[in-house]
């Protein structure tokens, strides 16, 4: 592994911690009913939208599979984004945290399995 891989590894990994501590600490002290944690969603998806245009030089046309698929992994990334700070309202950020990459980590493994 080079040296700007490893940087953007160790990158990735702090703006990953940074993110779940932010969000457990919204979701402990700041987000009270479901509005907020609708909103603390979209101001978070609309950031990686923001980024994703700057970083690859804006919008280029798409199919419309590409559009239908994008709109569902969407709506699935801001409902698992939705009930993540549910669960750190009610519980550990240790437990939740180990509990959604769990989630991610599992069906790579059976995947490389199964393929």
């Amino acid at each position: 592994m080079n040296g700007k891989c490893a940087a953007l590894l160790i990158f990735s990994l702090l703006l990953g911690v940074l993110f779940n501590i932010v969000r457990n600490i919204c979701s402990k002290k700041h987000i009270k009913p479901n509005a907020d944690f609708y909103l603390f969603t979209c101001v978070s998806s609309a950031f990686s939208l923001i980024m994703l245009v700057i970083t690859t030089g804006g919008i280029k046309p798409v199919s419309a599979f590409t559009l239908l698929l994008g709109v569902a992994f969407g709506v699935a990334t801001a409902l698992a984004g939705i009930l993540c700070m549910m669960a750190l309202l009610t519980g550990p950020m240790s437990y939740t945290t180990l509990i959604i990459y769990s989630s991610m980590i599992i069906p790579a493994f059976s995947g490389r399995l199964f393929w």
